[in-house]
């Protein structure tokens, strides 16, 4: 983990050797050697002899050790270790590719000409682990209102700051210090973005450490993405426990379809379909929890997840639908997060899907005779929109009001009607879909993220040593 830090280690250079300059001039110098009396030189020789000059010596150790283990108590920073600027950034540096090469503890001086301007600079490491110390200043001015992110050869952010929200690093000569470890051998990249206008000149300077740290890093991603095509359970992108998983439902229309809806105000097409499957064995006791969204805000969309074991994932590719173990949807830009079991070791297969995210006419219709929102059966049909109240005939045999002599129909199921008229108000629910859809202002092809992360798990937790123990703990309620 990155973090800022006050430098702990001696500085090289103009700084140390002001250090140990500083020492010596707080110390008594040595007395001079004097005339030329043998009575005196024969003291100076026993006084020397009797360890007179060992308080100087253990001072000067004293002073430098202080200022070794306390820089900043000695008035030292990184700053004051550095030369000054010696080179400018080129412009344009506005990417990795035509980034600067930073020359080790060597200020560069650079300038910001607008919010949207970036200057890119790089450092290259010889060994694994070595640490980047990064020093950034901005003579006469201030130091708040840029970003600082440091990237691999890759462009992936392995390290940010703000430089207006490190205060606990900002030193008494008003330079940053910040600092991080890179693992592997190879290009670092460091980028420096304005956050508000700031055209203030600034300094910034590069320092690698070895450090002996052993730990061997690999090679791995920030995050998977699908590979297309992925829209059967056979053609499976795998996920792995803790990674962030990116999809992309992508909405097709076939050219040439096009007709006026017929509100008038759009168009209709004929849709593709785009499923996405992944896969993710486990060997079974396993929790697993799907958070979606929760990488970052996913765009304009809405996303049904389904779950199936290997046998009802291909009988449902094959469009025998077989019920998944768990399926929800999840809303535009919310992040939401599931939780279930997974019993039996084996292959599960996840489905991505759009909940209907656009609107699709409707091309069949079914009474709902008690309203509950429940189709009944029976064919029925709506003008307009995907639900309307229809009158039918009440099928009820009417009564003779003793009165009047009118008919008297019986109440209809949802408790409505009666009287003289022979009708019940029902609802019309949709059933079926049709294969158009309109598509609305700004509808956008939509992005998703999901992570799924795992945990192992004993049968069930009365099962598990934790829960024996629990139980065994004297207990002065127990019976």
């Amino acid at each position: 983990m990155s973090h800022p830090f006050v430098l702990r280690a001696s500085c090289l250079g103009l700084g140390l050797w002001s250090a140990l300059a500083n020492a010596q001039s707080s110390l008594s110098p040595m007395p001079p050697s004097g005339p030329s009396d043998p009575t005196f030189d024969d003291g100076r020789s026993q006084g020397l002899a009797e360890g007179y000059n060992l308080g100087y010596d253990s001072g000067v150790a004293d002073a430098i050790g202080s200022c070794q283990r306390d820089p900043g108590g000695c008035g030292i920073t990184l700053g004051a270790c550095l030369t000054a600027p010696q080179y400018g950034e080129t412009e344009p540096n506005d990417n990795m590719v035509s980034a600067d090469r930073l020359v080790l503890d060597t200020r560069f001086w650079g300038q910001s000409y607008g919010i949207d301007d970036e200057d890119w600079f790089y450092v290259v490491t010889d060994q694994p682990n070595q640490t980047l110390i990064l020093n950034f200043s901005v003579p006469g001015g201030t130091v708040a209102g840029w970003k600082v992110s440091i990237r691999d050869a890759a462009g992936n952010v392995i390290a940010q700051f703000d430089t207006g929200s490190v205060s606990a690093s900002i030193s008494a000569s008003g330079d940053i210090t910040y600092r991080t470890t890179l693992g592997l051998v190879g290009t670092y990249y460091i980028s420096l973005k304005p956050s508000t206008l700031n055209q203030d000149p600034y300094n910034l300077a590069a320092i690698l450490q070895d450090s002996p740290l052993d730990t061997q890093n690999f090679i791995v991603g920030f995050f998977d993405t699908e590979v297309e095509p992925n829209n059967t359970p056979a053609e499976w992108n795998r996920l792995v426990t803790g990674v962030t998983m990116y999809g992309l439902i992508n909405l097709s229309f076939q050219p040439g379809t096009e007709v006026r809806d017929p509100d008038g105000d759009g168009f209709e097409y004929s849709q593709g379909v785009d499923v996405d499957w992944y896969l993710y064995p486990t060997a079974g006791n396993e929790i697993i929890t799907l958070s979606v969204c929760n990488r970052e805000q996913c765009t304009q969309g809405n996303w049904l997840f389904e779950v199936y074991d290997e046998t009802s994932a291909f009988m449902t590719s094959a469009g025998i639908y077989t019920p998944p173990l768990m399926a929800f949807n999840s809303d535009t830009g919310t992040p939401d997060m599931y939780v279930m079991g997974l019993n039996q070791g084996g292959n599960y297969y996840l489905r991505v899907s759009h909940k209907r995210l656009l609107t699709a006419p409707c091309t069949g219709y079914q009474i709902d005779l008690d309203n509950n929102g429940i189709p009944d059966g029976g064919q029925c049909g709506c003008d307009s929109g995907y639900q309307c109240d229809i009158d039918i005939l009440n099928p009820g045999r009417p009564t003779t009001n003793p009165e009047t002599g009118a008919p008297s129909y019986p109440l209809c199921l949802d408790g409505s009607g009666g009287g003289d008229a022979p009708q019940c108000t029902v609802g019309c629910r949709c059933v079926t879909y049709g294969g158009t859809i309109e598509v609305p202002a700004n509808a956008l092809t939509s992005q998703y993220n999901f992570t799924l992360t795992s945990t192992q798990q004993p049968p069930s937790t009365a099962g598990s040593d934790a829960y024996q123990d629990f139980i065994s703990r004297p207990n002065p309620y127990a019976q």
